[in-house]
């Protein structure tokens, strides 16, 4: 990877501030592709493969470099007409995780860090006595790979409720 000065790195990361995720691009594209006939196809999908690409470099630059990486998505609870709650911070994970950023990395920055950063780490962030936490359960080690979130179960809230995974499919 080249190194790139500090306006350039700005200029990438306001460049794809809100970046396109490949992996859904093709179905929000392919929609898009038919309301706009401008564009070609390709070019379409060259746009969004590039802004996909920034953001991954300039995630993976940031990491490098020490940046505090935290966690969050620009979804709404609702309503809403994009991806239900929860699903940008699936594809974002994948990106990072795309980027080279190990799982174990992303899945700190999506609990202790984001906890900490917040000031709320006394209650929230790390599994420990007198903490709060919802709990995924899951068949595959989301360090390995954070695809292990697709293997979801269950999620078990706070209070002690157990919300099987059929309960929680956006309907």
């Amino acid at each position: 990877m080249r190194s790139l000065s500090a306006p350039t790195l700005l200029s990438l990361a306001l460049a794809s501030c809100h970046h396109a995720v490949p992996s859904s691009a093709s179905a929000v594209g392919d929609v898009w592709i038919r309301d706009v006939n401008v564009v070609s196809a390709e070019r379409i999908r060259q746009i969004v493969r590039r802004a996909g690409d920034r953001g991954r470099i300039t995630a993976a630059y940031f990491v490098a470099r020490g940046g505090r990486l935290l966690f969050g998505s620009d979804t709404p609870s609702a309503p809403t007409y994009a991806n239900p709650p929860g699903r940008n911070g699936y594809l974002e994970m994948v990106e990072l995780e795309r980027a080279g950023i190990p799982p174990r990395r992303i899945f700190d920055a999506a609990t202790r860090a984001n906890a900490q950063f917040f000031g709320l780490a006394r209650d929230y962030g790390t599994i420990e006595p007198g903490k709060k936490a919802s709990l995924l359960l899951l068949r595959a080690d989301p360090l390995t790979s954070v695809t292990a979130f697709d293997t979801l179960e269950a999620v078990i809230l706070p209070s002690g409720r157990v919300v099987p995974r059929a309960d929680l499919a956006a309907h």
